[in-house]
């Protein structure tokens, strides 16, 4: 299996707003020459929905960007360091993996096992009427 490998522009603007802090969207364009506002907001959308950014809505309502605090581990090889404390608190989070155990008081889910259920059979019952089945005593034919 082949590993995605990241752009460039999206490395730079990662390490960017990882160096500045957060920034809004026209900030962050009028640092890179050469993008246009439209492809710079998709590719901050797409790094949002890889958990890479995230957004929040600044002082005076705008949408302030900034690496997400998920990032700093998933990619060491950009060398971001963790800021000391995030100037505001994260309002939603990644899923996590982790799982609570059940209590003992409650039912544990049923488990079956398909090699170990009972076979169906069809029922086997008598003819309706005597001599319905006098044709198995003749010998096919074969063809």
């Amino acid at each position: 299996m082949t590993s995605i490998q990241m752009g460039q522009v999206s490395i730079r603007l990662i390490n960017y707003l990882a160096v500045h802090g957060p920034r809004t969207l026209d900030a962050i364009v009028a640092k890179f020459s050469g993008t246009t506002r439209i492809d710079m907001r998709q590719r901050i959308r797409n790094l949002a929905a890889s958990w890479w950014l995230e957004g929040y809505k600044g002082e005076k309502g705008k949408t302030m960007w900034r690496v997400h605090p998920d990032a700093y581990a998933k990619f060491p090889g950009i060398g971001l360091q963790m800021p000391q404390a995030p100037s505001v608190a994260r309002r939603r989070g990644r899923p996590r993996e982790e799982y609570e155990a059940l209590p003992t008081s409650v039912a544990q889910p049923r488990r079956m096992s398909v090699f170990e259920a009972p076979t169906l059979s069809g029922m086997s019952s008598a003819p309706v009427r005597a001599g319905a089945m006098d044709f198995l005593l003749c010998p096919s034919r074969g063809f």
